[in-house]
């Protein structure tokens, strides 16, 4: 990664726009869980030897990487490495911790589709729970997912809205923006 903007760009944007790109360790845990086999291996290795403790170096992390232990197990089961007593026991907790939070989280978000659904309004779920039932299957739990993204025509937002906050949902509070047609935040007793 380069610390020199491009030409238009000062170097606090710069820093900003860089900041989402992965790191170098970044990089390397990706390609451990992504590629297969030797070259799978070679970045788990490379990755361990850059950050130290798997299990340390998650648990002290600040952007939240630790949501993907669930997956990181499989992938590296399905890879043929032994990441050690310690994650493999991390591992299996934060699978148990993540399948009961994914239950609950896929009822609640049942609760959101039923209303829409029992009142007419058509809808799209985009993202998190989409894609866990996609690609993931049976274990929801390895795909982390806290929110629940559904697309809806613009003429139906407001009611919609008045629905869920029938449902027991409440308004966050903090708007997201008009120019992004979105509705306020909603949220339950859960989350």
């Amino acid at each position: 990664m380069t610390d020199d903007p491009l030409a238009g760009f000062s170097r606090r944007y710069w820093r900003l726009v860089t900041s989402f790109l992965p790191s170098r360790t970044d990089t390397l845990l990706l390609r451990a869980l992504l590629l297969s086999g030797e070259a799978a291996r070679r970045a788990w290795a490379a990755w361990c030897e850059a950050v130290g403790d798997p299990v340390h170096a998650l648990r002290q992390d600040r952007r939240h990487r630790k949501v993907l232990v669930p997956f990181m197990a499989l992938r590296l089961r399905a890879n043929g490495v032994d990441p050690g007593a310690d994650f493999n026991v991390w591992a299996r907790a934060a699978h148990l911790t993540e399948t009961l939070r994914a239950r609950v989280y896929l009822q609640e978000c049942g609760r959101v589709l039923d209303r829409l659904t029992s009142h007419g309004i058509d809808h799209l779920v985009l993202k998190g729970p989409a894609l866990a039932d996609v690609l993931y299957g049976s274990d929801p739990a390895l795909r982390h997912s806290d929110d629940l993204d559904v697309l809806i025509a613009d003429g139906d937002a407001e009611r919609a809205h008045a629905i869920l906050r029938a449902a027991g949902f409440e308004v966050d509070g903090i708007p997201i923006g008009d120019e992004h047609h979105h509705l306020r935040r909603i949220r339950n007793r859960v989350g």
